[in-house]
């Protein structure tokens, strides 16, 4: 698989009314490539934060008070999920610095090459599988600051942050 282009983010969160927007080019270099720039605004426009990254396709949740941005599932393809350990699955970010990166190889002892291949999935080339094959759901408690993740099994497991 192979990403399309990618074009900047505005997204509006349905229950605080606060704004994501996110551009891939910020113009501003750190060591020869440009992070991107992502801020988070209240409902009158205020910027609450931000931080040098672009969001790319990930799926977007923020907090109730726009302190946290979780990034769920592929930076490239969204819900696809690479076949790798190290596959990154969700990243949560307070106030524009990353503090939790959580990988595949955080909620599974076994590789996912191995979980695909024993329970038949389609694979696309390069080795991508969409999310909902390993993670059935994922749920943030902010005021607890944890991720649940219900996996493929049914089994719960949660990661804090």
């Amino acid at each position: 698989m192979k990403p399309g282009p990618f074009e900047d983010v505005k997204y509006n969160d349905p229950n605080s009314k606060f704004e994501v927007t996110s551009v891939r080019n910020s113009g501003n270099k750190v060591d020869g490539r440009d992070p991107g720039l992502t801020k988070v605004s209240d409902s009158k426009g205020q910027l609450i934060w931000s931080g040098p990254f672009f969001v790319g396709r990930h799926e977007l949740q923020l907090s109730p008070r726009g302190d946290f941005l979780a990034l769920i599932g592929n930076f490239y393809f969204g819900s696809q999920l690479q076949l790798s350990r190290t596959e990154q699955v969700v990243e949560i970010y307070e106030n524009g610095h990353s503090i939790k990166t959580i990988r595949l190889s955080d909620l599974f002892n076994e590789e996912p090459e191995t979980i695909a291949n024993e329970r038949r999935l389609a694979i696309k080339g390069g080795g991508w599988v969409h999310q909902k094959d390993f993670i059935l759901a994922t749920t943030i408690d902010w005021s607890k600051r944890n991720v649940r993740f219900t996996l493929y099994t049914e089994e719960v497991k949660t990661q804090t942050f």
